[in-house]
């Protein structure tokens, strides 16, 4: 009876992950520069194809794995021999790190373009299948997994940190729920790295239970939820906005209305 009323949610992030696949269908990586006297141009990522939209895009794929889970988890079924408390997990896992993480993550690494926004993007994409295939493998698979992803959010709470402190135009409030996004990141990450190295050591702490209680509300309330509020206030809503002369157009307090954003 649980699986059965689950399966709307799954249908829902199911047609989320529709449009996410879509546009990563049409995703591209940096068109080829010809070489100019003699030396290769830099690559610049062509519009929609960039890491930081690459993150954006994943996002919603990933949550359509979490809603499957979650029917998994209410069904009572306990597939790969995995107990209900990883299954309930992992579909937590995926609804979280595997959708607002990579989202929010595209999104700060829009706004300050450059190697430590892309290094974030393009971790947190690969980490979060890598710490699923690391769970089902086991052994230093799981432990290096997991501290890439923690890397990739240490990255992700660095730009939000930066964010906050103003590097980018935004208002008070959207700069303030940036700095709580990423204070509680780097927590949560903090975190994930003990787990991942006392599991790994044979650490007695911190438990499952430990994790679920603060690196789980660390990352969900405070990262995510709150994080969520700074980008919707951050960013204008819907409207014309004003064109640059010649550019895209320009959304006030700097942002660029372009796809990805929100």
């Amino acid at each position: 009876m649980g699986g059965a009323l689950a399966l709307p949610w799954l249908a829902v992030t199911a047609l989320v992950a529709v449009g996410g696949a879509q546009r990563l269908l049409r995703w591209r990586g940096p068109p080829a520069a010809p070489p100019v006297g003699g030396r290769h141009r830099r690559l610049a990522w062509g519009r929609g194809g960039s890491p930081a939209e690459l993150a954006v895009d994943a996002g919603p794929v990933f949550l359509a794995v979490g809603g499957g889970w979650a029917v998994l988890s209410r069904a009572g079924a306990t597939p790969l021999g995995f107990g209900p408390v990883i299954v309930e997990l992992t579909a937590v896992h995926f609804s979280y790190a595997g959708f607002v993480l990579p989202l929010l993550t595209g999104l700060a690494a829009q706004r300050l373009p450059g190697i430590p926004g892309t290094a974030a993007a393009m971790g947190v994409v690969v980490g979060v299948p890598l710490v699923a295939l690391g769970i089902l493998l086991g052994g230093p698979i799981e432990t290096a997994a997991a501290l890439l992803l923690a890397a990739a959010g240490l990255g992700a709470a660095t730009l939000h940190l930066r964010l906050a402190a103003g590097a980018v135009p935004a208002g008070a409030p959207g700069r303030a729920a940036w700095g709580v996004a990423g204070a509680s990141l780097v927590a949560g990450m903090a975190l994930a790295v003990a787990y991942a190295l006392g599991v790994r050591l044979g650490w007695d702490e911190p438990t499952i239970a430990t994790m679920i209680r603060w690196h789980g509300g660390a990352n969900a309330v405070g990262f995510a939820l709150v994080g969520l509020v700074g980008w919707t206030l951050a960013v204008p809503g819907t409207g014309a906005a004003p064109r640059r002369p010649g550019g895209a157009p320009q959304a006030p307090g700097g942002f660029r209305a372009e796809r990805g954003t929100v």
